[in-house]
């Protein structure tokens, strides 16, 4: 319901009917929609010194005066978080405040963005390899120790080393360190 604008629908507990003559049961769902909610503002509070928020607003996919989807805002969510990741805060946190206006049934949509420290990476590991070479892993990994973190190369890397198809199974994972370091760890 979320999905397709109704914020303040309702889902009451399901009333199951067995009959246990015939083997048959019945499952109601109670439902109370309520209205349609579009969407008629979206705000972004960020740092213009990071990422200046106007070059975000064309990529978003939540539109002004259009209906509210809780999909597209959790990929706006993660668009921007990614956005600020690569510019080497990787433990950005983007929130999100929902401003309903019952009356009209409209809502505004507020972004606020805490972007931490930049992290840098301290070491690149890799693990469980025993035949590939470790340079011939490491140049599939955009990451090398010193480098600013960035979002797009850690998924990147994760993509390039899957695709080579030298191993059955690729992970890999940030490992923090301290508030401004990581490791990344190729297992």
């Amino acid at each position: 319901y979320f999905e397709k604008g109704y914020l303040d629908a309702d889902v009451k507990e399901p009333f199951l009917d067995v009959d246990f003559a015939s083997n048959q049961a019945k499952l109601d769902f109670f439902v109370k929609e309520g209205e349609k909610y579009t969407t008629t503002d979206i705000k972004i509070f960020l740092d213009p010194s990071i990422v200046e928020p106007a070059t975000i607003y064309p990529e978003l996919k939540l539109k002004v005066n259009k209906t509210f989807n809780i999909k597209k805002l959790r990929q706006d969510q993660e668009y921007i978080k990614t956005q600020v990741a690569n510019q080497g805060y990787a433990f950005a946190d983007v929130k999100f405040d929902l401003k309903k206006n019952e009356a009209e049934h409209k809502v505004d949509v507020v972004f606020s963005v805490v972007p931490g420290k930049k992290v840098y990476i301290n070491d690149v590991k890799i693990s469980g390899n025993t035949r590939t070479l470790d340079r011939v892993i490491r140049r599939d990994v955009y990451l090398a120790p010193g480098d600013l973190y960035n979002m797009s190369d850690f998924k990147d890397s994760t993509n390039k080393l899957k695709r080579s198809r030298f191993f059955e199974d690729v992970q890999i994972e940030e490992k923090r360190i301290s508030d401004d370091k990581m490791d990344i760890v190729v297992k």
